[in-house]
């Protein structure tokens, strides 16, 4: 199975993408026929379909976990992937299988040659994943969006049970467009005629965008921080604490398992999702909901995986996550000492994220990561010093930086490794062969 193995990663990652060739190679039409040629799984599938910018991958954990422990039988797809691409098609929690995915890779690759129907690699996995997730009849399917939304692969769900849009910001702009608007507009376009859409707290001009797309497509917006409220209570190393004021019901002191007071907005979110599959029927108890959220995962998110020192990973790949999780620190971890490895790809705002990382740190690492598209660890050094960031040094691979940090920490200390979650994903495989 090794050996099917590799054939079907090399068959996935000889497609293209659509990250490096921008808007022109993207096709919901293309995608459409593919999913004609397969049987159409995704009309098959009762789906919640999640965009957003900030916090999208973290509410598809959180819905998925809630769903799941009130009894349903669920599908998540989510991207991009930390180490393995199985990562991203779970069912139950469970990933899909080597063997399986390869399979499904290269029967799928094969269809569509036959009706040459070209595809990128994103939209082969979203095949994928559709597929499978009909195969083993799920309940519900939490879908999260590549990158976009109009013209994502995962928008060629008809009838979503609900659209979830997450916070907004400025993210491959390259693809999306240069504004906030823009770019809202983009991820708006997963709304579908007479549903309902749940919103995250949005900046005004993102927000109008949101609320003309409704009005077309005769939705209806329920949106927290104005039909929706909720309270943070605590932030701590447990996790936020908060009290969530719903349409329908009000829940104190629910315990989030991720930490981060910006977790405290993807959770009532969440939970104001479950409210409207509740109004339509389905049986999801209060318990569920505190259950899902205690004990939801989503790795590589301010994810402690070490102690004396402490080690912490945080995917933050741009300004708007960068602050977050700056903000989240000085909560979990007040008056640490902090040595960060930092690592990007050159096409991210290094300068936006190192001046909001400065504050926080005593020392920088800078390094590469893996990729060719890795900026050079001489160029964030760069950048850094421009900053004024004085206690600094350069790296070429990861193994290096994380020597380099133990050498120079103390038990107390924090070293925290972001960037990028390419830089993240290297992290979690090295520390898992380590161990």
């Amino acid at each position: 199975m090794g050996k099917i193995y590799e054939e079907a990663m090399n068959y996935l990652y000889s497609l293209p993408d659509y990250e490096r060739l921008g808007k022109a190679s993207m096709d919901i039409k293309r995608v459409q026929h593919l999913m004609e040629a397969i049987g159409s799984p995704h009309l098959k599938l009762q789906a919640i379909h999640i965009a957003g910018t900030k916090g999208k991958g973290s509410t598809s954990a959180m819905l998925e976990s809630i769903l799941r422990r009130a009894g349903f039988r669920t599908g998540l797809y989510t991207s991009p992937h930390l180490i393995h691409v199985e990562e991203r098609i779970r069912v139950n929690g469970r990933e899909i299988g080597r063997s399986e995915l390869a399979r499904s890779i290269l029967e799928i690759g094969g269809i569509a040659e036959k009706n040459r129907i070209p595809c990128t690699t994103f939209e082969l996995l979203t095949a994928t994943a559709f597929s499978w997730f009909e195969a083993m009849k799920v309940d519900i399917a939490v879908l999260e969006t590549g990158m976009g939304g109009r013209l994502d692969a995962t928008n060629v769900i008809p009838s979503p049970l609900i659209c979830v849009l997450t916070s907004i910001g400025l993210d491959h702009i390259e693809i999306l467009g240069s504004t906030i608007g823009e770019i809202a507009r983009e991820k708006a376009g997963i709304i579908k005629p007479g549903s309902t859409v749940i919103c995250s707290p949005q900046r005004p001009e993102a927000m109008a965008e949101i609320e003309k797309a409704a009005d077309e497509m005769r939705a209806r917006v329920v949106a927290v921080g104005r039909d929706i409220m909720y309270d943070l209570i605590s932030s701590d190393r447990r996790g936020p604490v908060i009290n969530f004021h719903g349409i329908r019901s009000r829940y104190e002191g629910v315990r989030i398992g991720l930490l981060g007071s910006h977790q405290a907005e993807n959770a009532a979110v969440a939970i104001a999702s479950v409210e409207e599959l509740v109004g339509r029927g389905y049986d999801i108890k209060e318990e569920a909901i505190r259950e899902g959220l205690r004990k939801v995962k989503w790795p590589g998110r301010l994810q402690i995986v070490g102690k004396r020192p402490y080690i912490v990973l945080d995917g933050a790949h741009n300004p708007d996550s960068m602050e977050k999780l700056v903000r989240a620190l000085d909560e979990v971890f007040p008056g640490v000492r902090r040595i960060a490895i930092f690592g990007a790809m050159k096409d991210k705002d290094i300068r936006g994220m190192i001046s909001l990382l400065r504050p926080a740190i005593s020392y920088l690492i800078a390094t590469r990561i893996k990729s060719q598209r890795s900026a050079g660890q001489s160029d964030i050094s760069s950048v850094a010093k421009e900053l004024g960031i004085t206690d600094i040094c350069e790296t070429s691979e990861l193994s290096e930086a994380m020597e380099r940090a133990y050498k120079i920490s103390n038990p107390d200390d924090l070293i925290l490794i972001t960037g990028s979650l390419y830089l993240v994903g290297e992290a979690l495989e090295m520390m898992r062969k380590a161990s």
